[in-house]
């Protein structure tokens, strides 16, 4: 009844389990004890099945901020000597599974540690801008946010902008409302910060947004209603303003934490 009990829980449980059918009264008799001998020698040399097929083994370098990371042997270290990454190939295959491709480097990965590139690299930011503050020059920013100037005001020194009047004005200005928000996903910090966007060219600056609109000092320009602005990436001329420049300006992570955060009512056009 005792074998059985247990029998019942083990199965419950889902688990693997040997059931031996020994009287529990003679169990330390000697023969009893050959007999539990004898069958686990045979569970152990039973063959175990064959181990599933593994496609690759991933892993990550989880901290690339340090410039003075230096990469030793089989093992990457910072530059205060803690380890950060290291690939266990020899040892998944000494288990008995084949490693057909091996991989650890991101796209930041793949520029400071080209020597360990190994079978492939996962590109990600890399395929659309180069690196924030090291640029190799050899990837295009691919990406432009562009919107219009919706409307244009005049606008007096002391006179207040955006939700609850956030800024206030320390000049007369021409002020253009461009249709552009937070909940288009602006960076609301690029706004508090006056970050720049692109206006025929010109650098100018934001003084406030709300969900749907944002505010740019446009003092001084002759702008149009309609009119196409650039927020970052390139606009019609070729004039850039790169995600990653405004993203260090900012303090966002990289020019990927701009373009991610744009919503879906944001329209992606695809241009040759």
């Amino acid at each position: 009844m005792l074998i059985r009990r247990i029998s019942r829980k083990c199965q419950s449980r889902k688990r693997h389990f040997v059931c031996f059918r020994l009287p529990l009264s003679g169990f330390h008799n000697e023969p009893s004890r050959a007999i539990c001998r004898e069958k686990c020698t045979a569970l152990q040399n039973r063959r175990r099945p064959k181990p599933p097929p593994v496609s690759n083994l991933k892993q990550h370098l989880c901290d690339l901020s340090h410039k003075s990371a230096l990469a030793h042997g089989d093992v990457v270290v910072s530059g205060d000597d803690d380890v950060v990454g290291k690939l266990h190939a020899e040892q998944v295959e000494r288990a008995g599974f084949a490693v057909p491709m091996r991989h650890i480097c991101d796209s930041a990965g793949s520029e400071y540690y080209p020597e360990y590139h190994f079978d492939a690299v996962r590109l990600g930011r890399r395929l659309i801008m180069d690196h924030p503050t090291q640029p190799r020059g050899n990837v295009r920013e691919c990406a432009s946010w562009r919107s219009c100037i919706m409307a244009v005001h005049r606008r007096h020194a002391g006179e207040k902008l955006g939700y609850g009047g956030v800024y206030t004005l320390d000049h007369d200005a021409d002020v253009a409302i461009v249709g552009v928000g937070y909940g288009d996903g602006l960076y609301l910090p690029l706004v508090e910060m006056h970050g720049d966007i692109l206006v025929r060219g010109e650098r100018r600056p934001m003084l406030a947004c709300c969900m749907d609109q944002c505010m740019v000092d446009v003092t001084g320009m002759e702008v149009q209603i309609g009119e196409e602005v650039t927020l970052f990436g390139f606009d019609r001329e070729g004039n850039a303003l790169l995600s990653q420049d405004v993203a260090n300006f900012c303090g966002a992570n990289e020019g990927c934490a701009l373009t991610s955060a744009l919503s879906p009512r944001v329209e992606r056009i695809i241009e040759n």
